[in-house]
Order: structure tokens, then sequence, then C-alpha cells
């Protein structure tokens, strides 16, 4: 990965050397050319130049950095030198994202809007010895910028193509007395850059856009300087458009029922790797730039509430601090299974003598069993109303002193409810042949070509999601908690004035609980399942200070991320899997060169990870089963480069590069 930026700043602000920046990677704040780990900081200014808004948007400034947001976009899963989830639906995350350091739960929260932001820091190599909560691979912390005495405000427009429009404006400052605020918000509309032609397009002709709107305030209360409160709120509400896509017929044979898989249950019909047409030929009506999804569907809609209070006292020498922090998010979406506005004609009428699923009860009619209709078919993957609350405690000596430490306690509790949600439009379809809905509709399996949807040999599709398309039905809902309690210490020793040692060390023990409340298709076998999982998490650094422009460090640290559990599937043999863990030898160097207007940074890394939690395909039952279970150890090595510069006054470049090999 290769990423060069060029930045130009007003000479009136430019400065002939680079500037140095404070960050808080280590909880407190140092200087990002002595703090002993590979880090890439980005202020306010470069954000704006370079037009980061977004968590996703900050990987073309960071080296090893990627981000898979899924199909919808807000699926947030940042990648750091190679390690990332592996499991898309997943809660935890290989590199923890925090906002003022208040680890942010979920995927569906993260990618929001930046709203008045000071700086994001994001730190390679585990820190699950410091930050704890699944920094398995990494940290991305978000620094807000807090209101004081200083009046400030800011206001930007932006109108651009395909009726695209932002709003943004931040007001901070002094209010009365001891107390200081500050408030801002953010408001996009995007009517997407793709036709979205059809019968029924109505007034949304047009799709991959969408809107969104933010809001954050804080209030600042400080009495003394012994005494520093803030109290912050977010909300954001987003809704994005359907996914420009289509559906191609099937290029690649036919299936053959005298080829089956090996050790598959049941018989299992496989390709036939022997046919020529088994490897997939042109793609057949291919049809870029021209969709005709349904304007009822979207792809991702979300809700999200955020409450944080964050409170630091001076006690003679030290300093403590709590964090008390809550978040909600809920988040939907209602997907266009067949990607066409009039549907396919997969479903048929159903007839009182025909086969009755044994599931769900009807009322049936007394029409025959005629032709295929085509009908419109949503579908939810999945919805989810998630809650997260935390507690930290953080207790710190002076940092003046050669001997320092750190000790703190931390809670962590979240509830998600997760739900599959289908619905299939049969309203204009059965008023076109004057029945009732209740003259129920069904798919016919025999009609798909290649054996039935969803894996299933008969007609199985529940009651409630055949309606007038305006609601889902929930076919899937599955409730999860995770509970986790830790303990945390460091110790930092000055050898000399140029030599430092720090060894860190958390301790954490993690309940978690999985509920199958129902599922329409296979039942609830796998139900009230509980698990927990205690490990420790050590880091040791050691640090060369050569002089005031070269800097040379070494860390050796383990990063754990938590197990988990299976929900939602048939089998109870594979319900839970293991927490798996990495060990990152890293060896680094900051300098600085020409009076300071050149600065390079390098990182070298190896990573022996073990119990690796992975997708799989596997035989269970009447059929297979993707799950995550633990597999076997990856190695993987690289380096990060960064280098920026300050030639002359007014002129700024810089450039990084990321390399990362793994070995499976």
């Amino acid at each position: 990965m290769l990423t060069i930026i060029i930045v130009v700043w007003p000479a009136s602000m430019a400065l002939a050397e680079v500037e140095e920046m404070t960050v808080t990677a280590r909880r407190i704040e140092e200087s990002m050319q002595t703090v002993p780990v590979s880090i890439t900081a980005l202020d306010r200014s470069t954000l704006e130049n370079a037009g980061v808004r977004t968590l996703s948007e900050t990987t073309q400034l960071v080296p090893n950095l990627t981000f898979e947001a899924g199909e919808n976009g807000r699926r947030a899963a940042p990648t750091l030198r190679g390690i990332g989830l592996i499991d898309s639906r997943g809660f935890d995350n290989a590199v923890g994202v925090f906002i003022d350091g208040v680890y942010v739960g979920g995927r569906a929260s993260q990618n929001v809007r930046l709203l008045d932001i000071e700086r994001v820091e994001v730190i390679r190599g585990p820190q699950s010895a410091l930050y704890g909560r699944n920094t398995f691979a990494g940290a991305i912390n978000y620094v807000s910028s807090r209101p004081s005495e200083a009046f400030e405000s800011s206001v930007e427009a932006i109108a651009a193509e395909d009726g695209r429009y932002e709003l943004q404006a931040s007001i901070k400052g002094p209010l009365f007395g001891n107390l200081s605020g500050g408030l801002s918000a953010a408001w996009t509309d995007d009517d997407g850059m793709f036709d979205n032609a059809g019968p029924v397009a109505n007034e949304k002709n047009s799709i991959g856009g969408g809107d969104s709107t933010s809001v954050a305030g804080n209030l600042r209360y400080q009495p003394s300087d012994a005494v520093d409160i803030m109290f912050s709120a977010f909300y954001a509400e987003e809704r994005l458009d359907s996914t420009p896509m289509y559906v191609v017929p099937n290029n690649c044979g036919e299936l053959d029922p005298n080829k089956v898989f090996p050790d598959a249950p049941n018989n299992l019909p496989s390709y036939d790797r022997n046919l020529p047409a088994y490897r997939c030929s042109k793609i057949s009506e291919a049809r870029p730039n021209k969709f005709s999804l349904s304007p009822e569907a979207y792809s991702f809609d979300s809700e999200t509430t955020r409450l944080a209070l964050d409170m630091n006292f001076t006690l003679g020498d030290m300093a403590l601090q709590s964090i008390t922090a809550w978040t909600k998010n809920e988040n939907n979406s209602k997907l266009d299974l067949d990607r066409t506005q009039t549907g396919e004609p997969y479903y048929g009428i159903y007839d009182s003598a025909a086969y009755v699923p044994p599931i769900v009860t009807f009322n049936p009619g007394t029409s025959t069993v005629g032709g295929v209709i085509p009908l419109n078919v949503y579908f939810g993957i999945p919805g989810q109303d998630q809650d997260y609350f935390s507690q930290e405690l953080r207790l710190v000596s002076s940092q003046e002193e050669a001997f320092r430490w750190s000790t703190g306690l931390y809670y962590f509790d979240q509830t998600n409810m997760d739900a599959t949600d289908l619905g299939i439009d049969a309203g204009p379809a059965m008023e076109a042949l004057g029945l009732p809905l209740n003259e129920i509709i069904f798919m016919l399996a025999s009609d798909l070509g290649n054996g039935s949807w969803l894996g299933l040999e008969n007609p199985i599709l529940p009651v409630e999601a055949f309606n007038d398309g305006s609601e889902l039905a929930t076919v899937i809902l599955t409730k999860s908690t995770a509970t986790q309690y830790s303990a945390f210490g460091s110790v930092e020793y000055d050898f000399t004035n140029r030599v430092t040692g720090t060894a860190e060390l958390r301790y954490t023990y993690e309940e978690r609980t999985l509920d199958n409340v129902f599922d329409i298709f296979f039942g609830s076998p796998s139900d009230n399942f509980e698990d927990d999982w205690s490990f420790w998490d050590p880091r040791f650094t050691l640090r060369f200070q050569a002089n005031d422009d070269l800097m040379v460090y070494g860390s050796i640290a383990k990063g754990t991320r938590s197990g988990g559990q299976n929900g939602a599937i048939a089998d109870p043999n594979f319900v839970s899997y293991e927490e798996e863990s990495n060990w990152t030898y890293e060896l680094g160097t900051k300098t600085e060169w020409l009076d300071r207007q050149l600065q390079v940074n390098v990182a070298a890394f190896y990573i022996d990870w073990s119990d690796a939690q992975f997708r799989e395909r596997i035989p269970s039952g009447s059929g297979f089963l993707t799950i995550t279970r633990n597999s076997t150890g990856i190695t993987s090595y690289g380096f990060e480069l960064e280098v920026l510069a300050n030639p002359f006054e007014g002129f700024t470049v810089g450039g990084n590069v990321g390399y990362a090999d793994s070995t499976f």
C-alpha cells in the first residue's frame, strides 16, 4: 500500500520546520516523536485539506490501514497490518475505535461523520495492555476539540453534481462562570450518481446516495486548576440508498446429481469439475450503470445516541480520571433481494391440497395452483438494536519523576438484539387477482433453477413475510450479551536520561451469553448458551533517545481478541469459539533532519498469531453451516515508512508506505 499526500497552507500559517504534535496514544500527553509506538496522527488542518470526513477516508493518509465497510458502506471493519474482522456480521473488530477514550462498540456506529475533531490517532500493533476491548491489532482514537475561554465558530457548505449538498457548522466558547460549551452539526443530502430506471421508479430515479444528520454538543466545567469535568452528547441518523447492484444469470454450469461434495451429508450435488461449463464463461446480460431496483428498498438506516462524562481531578502529584459512557445504536436494512423493481416470477398461489410447511399456520384459500407470479422480495441483514455501557477509573502518578506508574479498573457491558427480516410484497399481485393476502403465496423452489432458495427443499416461508411490502417480518432473532471486567497497570523507569523501560499488564475476565430467541427456518435448537474467558495481556518497551532528533525503540506486546458465539445456527456443537491472541515484535526509529524541516519515521514488525478466528463452511445435519471457529497459527511481517517535510514556508509534502506479508 502506497499513499502520497500533498497539502499546501497559506504562508501566514506555515512553519519552516515540521510542527511538533502532541498525542495521547499512551493515555498521557507526549510528543509524537518520542512516544515508542508506531503511530500516525492527523490534525484538524490535515483532515480538512485532505477532505476526510469519516473513518474510512483516513485510509489514504495512514500506512497499513485498510477499511472494509460492507455493501452498505457502514459496517465498519478497519484493518491494521493485515489483521481485521473475519466475520462480517460480528461485533468485535480487531482494531478498537475510541472517541475521547470511550470504546465504540459495534460496527454500525463507528464510521460516523467527524464533528469538531482536533485530531485522529491511528496506533498500530496490539494495544490490549493499555486500551483493552479488542485492540488486538491496534487502536484508532478520535480526540475531540474541547471548549475553552476562546470563542470559535465555523461554517462550511458544499454543493456538487448529482444532487449532493452538505452543510457543517460549529460554535464553542465560554458560557458563564467556569462553564464553557460547544455545539456542532452536519447535514448531507445526496441523490446518488447511478440511474435507477424502471416502470415504478417514481420520484426515486437514482441510487447510490443517501442523507444524514449529526449533532454533537459538550459542556465543560472547570471550577479550579484541579478539576476538569466535561459532559458530551452525540446523535446521528443516516439512511443510505440501495447499493447499485443487479443479478445476472448463472454462467457456471449446472449441478450434477451424480457428483457430490466429499463427506457431504445427504449426497448434496456439486458442480461437475470435469465439464467445460464448470469454468465460468463471460457474464451474460451485463448492464453497466443501468439499474432497476425497487424504490422502497434501502441498504442502511441507522440511529446512534452517545453520552459520556469525563471527570479529571488533580490529587497532589497524582491525576485521577473517570470516564462513564453509554451508547445506543439501532440499524436495519431493506435490501431488494432480486434487484428488480417488478420482482421475479418465483411464487405461486397456495392450494389446500398442496404441501403445507409444518412450522407455520395457514388459512388456506380455495384457489388452485396456477402460474408463477413476480413479486418483490426484501431482506434485512441484519437489523440490530445495540446498547453499550462502560466505566473506567485511572490513577496516574506524576510524570516528572524518573519512576512513573499508572493503574486502573474497567467495566464494560453490551446487549445486542440481532434480527434477520424478510418481506414479500404480495399486495399488488393479490389485488390484481382479486384475492386477499391470506390466500398465501409461497416460493416455488422447483422454479429456482439450481435448487431451492436458502438451501431448503420445500417452500417454508412464514405467513407474516407476505404483506404489502411496508413492513418486514423477523424470521431470525438472536440476543447476545457481553460483560467484561479488567484491571490494568504500568510502570516506567528512566535508567538514564536517554534510556527508558516500560512494562504494562492487563487482566481481563469476560462473560458472554447467547439466546437464539427464535428461528422460523430451523427452530431454536441452540438456546441460552453461556461462556467465559480470562486472559493476561502484557507489553514491554525499551526506548533510547540518542539525541533531540533521533529516538530508537523496541517492544514486545501481546494482543487478545475475545472469544465469541455463533448465533442463529442449527447445530449446538459449533456455538462457541475461543479467544485468539498474537505476539507482536516491533523495532522502530523516529528521526528529524535539516533543522527539523524533514521528519522520517520507520517501524518494522513480526506477528505470531495463535488460534486465529476464521469463517469456515462445514457439513452439518442435512446441509452446510458457515461458522466462526479457531484455526492454526499465522505469521506476518512488514514495515511502515512515513515522511513529512516543509521544504520551504507555505508548502508541506508528506508520503507513506506500508507493507505486510502474511503466511496462513
